[in-house]
């Protein structure tokens, strides 16, 4: 599909919590659309609910769209720094009778949450009935408003909704869809406190930042037709729209907080790769019409357009997302990875001062030999903690499992000794070395080879041996067999 001109989207989170699952994938579709169209993506926070939002969550929005790669173009802009712009529309729909006051009670309670004697003022999930009530308030004479004026009754903007015909409108997934008018309700544009509601607000930033394309979730169709009606009466045209698909846990409700993890934060700091989080949240409710799977981003925003996002709800699987995380440790160039394992040793405080921060060529190498085992970054601090630290633990089960024969002390300082008497040090040398001890003790190789593996990091299992014992360096390696021989005899 081609333009006529470039597209001009945007994300427009509220700050009432940090940025969740479903919202950075709306916020990705946005993105992947807006670059692969050379169009605009703008951030816009909307935080005219006072109650409800807390600013303090914007810097966590703005955290999880950079973690996550989504860099807008333009903003953010704040729709509470925008509010006589959301009055004056609203006056302009009244004047042109395309809205009424209300003086309903609900509709002029002054906090900025009140709720309508219809309906919900600003409510985000449209009708709730099959036929909307019509507020009394739009059949009043000239004189019966000038009574309630005199009494000083503050009054809303409500909405002169039709009572007859539908209101239709194109989804470019979804496809044409219409409402009849007398199931929409008047519907309030500006509370008796000055506050708007989102069904203005929004329309009116979508009218003025000049917005092409509206690509937001499904749960926002009902809200649609409210929408249309306020561009034909600010005499605008309606820009596309795009509802996608909602995103549900493993027991098909929408995903939410008692399914685990919900905000982005959570997952970065879990040791997710931003990368592998776009490939996973982009294929949930999208597809590039190929049984594709791992996709680089360069890959993503070449493919993607609003022709490949489903009907349907898309299932959150932690498991998926995991494989993807692997791939992306373990596919790239090591180079790639290095700055984010680099990230998290310092976090663990195992960067400064050690090998990895002053010897770049082992530090690529060790990340390479580690990565094909890893699943999440914090592997590299958890389980591989010994390639990077001489603090480490033995595991129990190692312990118990390959620490059993009471040779062993012996053994190992046997090995410890060939392999100071080495000229080289390489994998073929320390590997013959140790098999020579195996052969004067008669005893089978795998026994040293398991009861050294756990002296020199602590576990059962971990990459091969002697390519371990090649990039631990072999001072390191004989220390740890010696330090190992007095555990073992404990043990």
């Amino acid at each position: 599909m081609t333009f006529s001109q470039k597209p001009r989207v945007r994300f427009a989170p509220s700050p009432t919590g940090f940025l969740h699952v479903g919202g950075a994938r709306t916020a990705l579709f946005n993105w992947l659309f807006a670059r692969h169209e050379g169009g605009t993506l703008i951030l816009r926070i909307e935080d005219t609910d006072v109650e409800r939002n807390k600013p303090e969550l914007v810097q966590g929005i703005l955290d999880g769209l950079k973690w996550l790669g989504v860099e807008w173009d333009e903003g953010p802009f704040f729709q509470s720094q925008r509010t006589e712009m959301y009055r004056a529309a609203a006056e302009r729909i009244l004047a042109s009778g395309a809205g009424f006051p209300c003086y309903c009670k609900g509709a002029s309670y002054a906090g900025a949450d009140a709720v309508d004697e219809l309906e919900g003022e600003g409510d985000d999930e449209g009708p709730k009935a099959s036929k909307a009530p019509a507020c009394p308030c739009r059949d009043y004479s000239e004189a019966e408003r000038a009574a309630k004026q005199k009494e000083g009754i503050p009054f809303a903007i409500r909405f002169r909704t039709p009572r007859t015909g539908a209101t239709k409108f194109e989804d470019a997934v979804f496809g044409s869809r219409e409402i009849q008018n007398a199931d929409i309700e008047d519907f309030v544009l500006l509370r008796s406190n000055g506050v708007p509601t989102y069904q203005l607000s929004v329309v009116v930033d979508d009218i003025d930042m000049k917005i092409t394309h509206i690509i937001r979730g499904a749960d926002h169709l009902s809200n649609t037709p409210k929408q249309a009606l306020i561009y034909q009466a600010l005499g605008a045209t309606a820009p596309i729209f795009a509802h996608v698909p909602l995103i549900l846990g493993a027991d098909r409700t929408r995903l939410s907080k008692r399914h685990g993890a919900t905000s982005v934060g959570s997952y970065a700091d879990e040791g997710f790769l931003p990368e592998a989080f776009r490939n996973f949240l982009a294929l949930l409710g999208w597809s590039a019409g190929e049984d594709l799977e791992y996709m680089r981003t360069p890959d993503l925003i070449a493919r993607f357009s609003l022709s490949g996002i489903s009907r349907t709800n898309a299932m959150f699987d932690r498991a998926k997302l995991e494989w993807f995380n692997t791939q992306y440790l373990q596919k790239p160039p090591v180079e790639e990875v290095l700055p984010y394992v680099e990230a998290e040793l310092k976090r663990a405080k195992l960067w400064d001062g050690s090998q990895a921060s002053s010897d770049p060529a082992w530090f690529a190498h060790a990340v390479d030999l580690i990565r094909p085992r890893t699943r999440l970054l914090g592997d590299f601090t958890g389980w591989a903690r010994a390639f990077f630290t001489d603090d480490f633990q033995y595991e129990t089960e190692a312990r118990e499992k390959f620490w059993k024969d009471e040779r062993l002390p012996g053994m190992l300082s046997k090995i410890a000794d060939a392999l100071a008497a080495l000229p080289d040090w390489n994998h073929d040398a320390c590997d013959a070395a140790l098999r020579a001890v195996a052969a004067s003790e008669a005893v089978k190789a795998g026994l040293l080879i398991n009861a050294t593996r756990v002296a020199i990091v602590g576990r059962a299992v971990a990459p091969p041996l002697f390519e371990t014992m090649v990039i631990l360096g072999k001072d390191r390696t004989i220390a740890r067999l010696r330090r190992a021989v007095p555990a073992i005899s404990a043990h």
